[in-house]
């Protein structure tokens, strides 16, 4: 994955350097780009034609360059005026990105369709990235991260920002919550000015700290969005607002007054079965009625397809239903990307399975690293946590017992 400190050198050098890419933009990042993809140096370009110090001064859009120097360079590279038209996509990238805000999934399929055959340039790259995750198509948009990668100096901010927030957004949808928001933490830092990408990052960010369980730093943030949302008037997302409040009330045991906002979301324009049934499900299983909980469960797809196949996995621990449950697990493994976080998660529910405490106790302490570093906090590292108070008071540890009790009590 790229690199948080490489980024933020980027970053604090940009500020010193202003104008950076400001004149000749387009110019600028196609002789760039098309010099790295034939991973030709400087030296190799300027040679015959001038000094390397100037070729630099017009890859960083830092002077007006001589139209000569220009049409012997783009010669050289093979280049004409095709690549400076379509190499820069970045304003079909903003329209992408307020696309995905409006989860207008129609037009953004016949966008990602048009931009697979567009070429390397940045822009056309992120528009796929883009699209690529948020149609949950994970080993491609992993193809893409890689691409981009070897481009980030490269970058535009507006580009840089979006490149930090899809990969928060990949970060996350694998259950890496607290990678996620060290990504989302960096986008703070970047001065660029786009209501659609600002509020998408400010709805991930609040989805993270659903997920790792931070009640107060999530209701700041609900009531951030909940303002930015009615101001704007942009009410196709908030839908997402109360599912993910709701979500965050299933997790603190809140289920009453989760109800009532099912009740409420079940009736929105854009309303989606798939969440509505996770919800159900999860309360469902709460009140332990786990024949209800599986079937509501089940009927859950795409992006919450793995989270509620491990809550149906549970389920069938408490039912103490193998069979069942191997026919789940076979579900999740046969993910083609999967979660390390995924897997202990799974070994602990599949111990759970057979009460087999030691084996809780020893998956858990041997990936306390992991549990810690990914989700701290939240659901299932408070059940972790509650299954080694069990083991050490099966062995009379009581001191041990008081230890983890007082750190789930640090939430």
């Amino acid at each position: 994955m790229i690199d948080i400190k490489k980024v933020e050198k980027i970053i604090a050098k940009r500020k010193k350097e202003i104008n950076f890419l400001k004149n000749n933009e387009v110019l600028a990042i196609a002789i760039k780009n098309k010099r790295k993809e034939g991973e030709l140096t400087q030296s190799e370009i300027a040679k015959g034609i001038c000094s390397i110090s100037y070729l630099s001064k017009i890859e960083n859009g830092q002077c007006h360059p001589d139209n000569y120097y220009v049409k012997e360079i783009m010669t050289k590279m093979g280049m004409d005026l095709s690549d400076l038209n379509n190499k820069d996509y970045l304003f079909e990238l903003k329209f992408f990105i307020d696309l995905m805000f409006e989860k207008n999934d129609l037009e953004m399929k016949r966008y990602l369709e048009k931009f697979i055959t567009k070429g390397n340039g940045a822009s056309a790259v992120l528009i796929r990235l883009g699209g690529y995750l948020y149609f949950y198509s994970y080993p491609e948009a992993l193809k893409e991260i890689i691409v981009l990668n070897n481009m980030l100096k490269s970058l535009r901010d507006y580009e840089l920002k979006a490149l930090m927030y899809f990969i928060a957004l990949y970060e996350t949808d694998k259950y890496n919550f607290k990678v996620g928001l060290n990504y989302v933490e960096i986008l703070s830092r970047f001065s660029v000015e786009h209501l659609s990408l600002n509020v998408l990052i400010d709805l991930l960010k609040y989805r993270i700290h659903v997920y790792l369980n931070h009640p107060i730093l999530a209701y700041e943030m609900y009531l951030k969005l909940e303002k930015a949302i009615n101001e704007k008037m942009i009410f196709t997302r908030l839908y997402d607002l109360y599912f993910y409040r709701i979500l965050l009330l299933i997790f603190n045991e809140l289920y009453e007054e989760a109800q009532i906002y099912i009740s409420k979301i079940s009736l929105f324009k854009n309303a989606k079965n798939n969440e509505i049934y996770l919800l159900r499900g999860l309360i469902e299983k709460a009140y332990g009625n786990y024949e209800e909980a599986i079937e509501m469960l089940g009927m859950v797809k795409n992006n919450f397809k793995d989270e509620s196949t491990i809550y149906i996995l549970e389920c069938c621990a408490f039912m103490k239903n193998a069979s069942l449950f191997r026919h789940y697990e076979k579900i999740l493994n046969a993910k083609e990307i999967k979660s390390d976080y995924l897997n202990v998660v799974m070994k602990v529910i599949e111990s759970s399975l057979f009460d087999d405490l030691y084996n809780i106790k020893n998956t858990i302490t041997q990936n306390i690293k992991l549990i810690e570093t990914k989700s701290k906090y939240n659901y299932f590292y408070k059940i972790f946590l509650n299954y080694l108070v069990e083991f050490q008071a099966m062995n009379s540890k009581y001191k041990t017992v008081m230890e983890i009790q007082n750190r789930l009590l640090q939430k």
